[in-house]
């Protein structure tokens, strides 16, 4: 509703955070943006973009390609690092087409939106332990369902909790994480283990696909659980919960393993074994399916309890 004169400038943008303000008639409202470095090895991001070495990739990025393939000892991976144990961590891709080949991968928490995404075999799309933080000796797991702190001393950590419930440590009872978040639209972190006399795993991360066409799942999308830690003679930590792989795609072929399995129960000993994490939580849309594959959120081993399987 703007009558009078307009300006308008252009700026080129260097890699990192940046925020623009708009003031009309001192009503104000903000625009966030991060620009990330160029991460083409071979072409560019107009036209193909080719990944064959490793590239950062700075938390809350947005990456825009027209077509992308990550090849051989080639990765995006958010590699963005925090005090903060609760901390999300996540980047975005954009694409027209994308092919992760054999060596291929993509890693941390991420939301994809594109035409076709293909991941051939040994490609990957991995987020395991990208969740929220287990936690260290004697203490709380993070995230809404991180177990909770032992009892004892002389206990192991228990399980965290997802899709499904988080095993008990040891002998002790009632520690376990709880379940939480959306069956039909997981975009939740995977919750961490409790620690014991080690630290306990953490939860598994997220990967959202938005795919218009056809997503070729014939590589692996994992979203595990962090495995708590073992400790010979003394008491272990318990496993991170699973965490979310969330998928809308027209046509859904492949044959790979989508799999959002909570974490193992560490081993400390026939009296100090860590639960195991609870399942995360997978969705999956489509019109068409000729997906062969495998698609699992079971509950973590331990040798205490086990996690409860998640959805």
């Amino acid at each position: 509703n703007c009558s009078g004169l307009g300006y308008w400038t252009v700026k080129v943008l260097t890699p990192g955070v940046h925020t623009q303000q708009f003031n009309f008639s001192d009503q104000i409202a903000y625009a966030y943006n991060t620009v990330a470095s160029d991460v083409c090895d071979q072409g560019d991001a107009d036209t193909l973009c080719v990944v064959n070495t490793i590239h950062g990739v700075h938390n809350n990025s947005v990456l825009y390609f027209h077509n992308l393939t990550i090849q051989n000892g080639g990765a995006l991976r958010n590699q963005t690092t925090s005090t903060d144990p609760n901390a999300i961590i996540t980047f975005n891709i954009s694409a027209n087409n994308i092919i992760i080949e054999s060596g291929g991968r993509i890693e941390g928490n991420v939301f994809i939106n594109a035409s076709n995404l293909t991941v051939l075999t040994g490609g990957l799309i991995n987020v395991t332990g990208t969740g929220y933080a287990g936690g260290w000796s004697s203490t709380a797991g993070n995230g809404p369902g991180g177990a909770q702190a032992r009892t004892l001393s002389s206990v192991a950590g228990s399980g965290a909790g997802y899709g499904g419930i988080g095993g008990n440590g040891g002998s002790d009872t009632g520690k376990a994480g709880s379940s939480y978040g959306s069956i039909t639209a997981p975009t939740n972190l995977g919750s961490g283990g409790g620690g014991g006399d080690v630290a306990g795993g953490n939860g598994g991360g997220v990967i959202f696909l938005n795919i218009t066409d056809t997503l070729n799942a014939t590589g692996n999308l994992i979203a595990i659980g962090g495995n708590g830690a073992d400790a010979t003679g003394s008491d272990a930590a318990g496993g991170g919960s699973g965490g979310s792989i969330y998928i809308i795609a027209y046509n859904l072929t492949g044959s790979g393993d989508i799999n959002a399995t909570g974490g193992k129960g560490g081993d400390g000993g026939s009296t100090a074994l860590g639960g195991g994490g609870g399942g995360g939580r997978i969705a999956v849309y489509y019109t068409a399916k000729e997906f062969t594959g495998t698609i699992q959120a079971f509950g973590g081993a331990a040798g205490g309890a086990g996690g409860g399987a998640g959805s």
